[in-house]
């Protein structure tokens, strides 16, 4: 009989005061402040002291004194294992008998359950070369590297368009990739694709979409000059925040040796923080003074920022834009984002923690009977719960009970 080593994992739950959150410690349970904003989800990780300082001055911006943690504690321990137990070397050993989903070793086209074998194929060639290759070109042009190596990205992001083609529903797809990558590529891809759709809802033709979806894609490059742990504003204290706003302009001048880069895509990119109402950055531009393909990155940035960084769902992102941040964008633009948005989640499964409405998939949503483009008022999501039947939900509700897509 030999004797093998493995690791057990221990949890241990407690609550403690936020000046004594430490590095490797988890979220508990949603941080919830006035009954709707989460200011911290579920199973976040404080991955280290950045993080620590940034969730402490969040929290104590809203007066949080404490938060529930869970803290894993890994121990090995010997195990007698007889010769007729013992595991080959190359099968799978799964910790404390629970098999955990790796999304990291699988397919693309597993992960989305695409079942077409053509638009699998296509998924699973496209987005990791793109990511590849877009990555190491972007980190050339911030390198300097000279324009015989950097010239090929125009290709690369032109390519990697092409799962606009596939009969993929694409917010379904972003949906499911933010779950596996939190990567910068991610995020512009995700803000790309969604600046393209709008781009189509709005009838633009096709050179000048992908033009509005290159300039998506490189709008950021500039965050490379950021350390890789402050790549977002609330990273930042409000007296270093200058540094971070100076990104857009590291992008514009990086971008100029670039011969596929027109003038307009230059203006975009340096004004796609700007903000309808005069809040933005770097030049306070109100209205129609901000540049058209600025307004239209804006919005499907912020669609990015709480589909991709705050893990919302669709429905509820839409629901979060017109609550807290209509001003600050071109309401017929997300007039259309929000008009059509909620076509593509026609059929979407969903999970909630509401025990009353715990899994389902949406039927349809109506447009209820508000006397606004914005009014909400009694908007219904129609769902379909494991039990077969269809009950109306309002949408406001919906977006509230913390609605996971599946």
């Amino acid at each position: 009989m030999e004797s093998s080593s493995c690791k057990t994992i221990t949890t241990r739950e407690m609550t403690i005061s936020i000046e004594d959150l430490d590095k490797g410690m988890i979220i508990g349970k949603d941080i919830v402040v006035n009954d709707t904003n989460i200011l911290v989800k579920e199973g976040y990780k404080i991955k280290n002291e950045d993080t620590i300082r940034k969730v402490q001055r969040l929290l104590q911006q809203y007066n949080v004194e404490d938060v529930f943690v869970k803290i894993e504690e890994e121990a090995a321990i010997e195990v007698k294992i007889p010769e007729t137990d013992k595991v080959p070397q190359d099968k799978e050993i799964i910790e404390n008998n629970v098999e955990k989903k790796d999304f990291s070793q699988q397919a693309y086209s597993k992960i989305l359950e695409i079942s077409n074998k053509k638009d699998a194929e296509l998924i699973d060639r496209l987005i990791p070369d793109a990511k590849k290759n877009i990555t190491e070109k972007m980190l050339l042009l911030f390198n300097n590297a000279d324009a015989s190596e950097t010239n090929s990205i125009e290709e690369d992001l032109r390519k990697s368009m092409e799962v606009i083609n596939a009969s993929i529903n694409v917010p379904q797809l972003l949906e499911k990739i933010k779950m596996t990558d939190d990567s910068l590529f991610f995020y512009s891809y995700s803000t790309a694709l969604t600046a393209y759709m709008l781009g189509n809802w709005m009838g633009w033709d096709q050179k000048k979409r992908e033009n509005l979806y290159i300039t998506a894609m490189l709008a950021d490059i500039g965050m490379l000059n950021l350390p890789e742990d402050k790549r977002r504003r609330e990273q930042w204290a409000n007296e270093d925040s200058n540094e971070y706003y100076q990104h857009v302009i590291h992008s514009q001048r990086l971008l100029t040796k670039c011969s596929f880069i027109t003038t307009d895509m230059l203006k975009g990119i340096l004004h796609h923080h700007e903000k309808y109402d005069g809040s933005g950055y770097p030049r306070g531009l109100t209205g129609k003074s901000i540049p058209l393909l600025s307004r239209m990155i804006y919005i499907a940035d912020l669609y990015t920022f709480y589909t991709v960084s705050k893990r919302y769902n669709a429905l509820y992102t839409i629901n979060t834009i017109r609550e807290h941040h209509l001003r600050e964008v071109d309401a017929d633009i997300f007039f259309t984002l929000s008009k059509r948005i909620s076509d593509y989640f026609i059929g979407q499964k969903f999970q909630s923690r509401n025990p009353e409405l715990a899994e389902g998939r949406i039927i349809t949503i109506d447009q209820g009977t508000g006397s606004t483009v914005f009014d909400q008022t009694n908007m219904n999501v129609y769902v379909q719960q494991k039990d077969q039947s269809i009950v109306s939900i309002p949408l406001n509700s919906f977006c509230r009970d913390n609605v996971e897509f599946i």
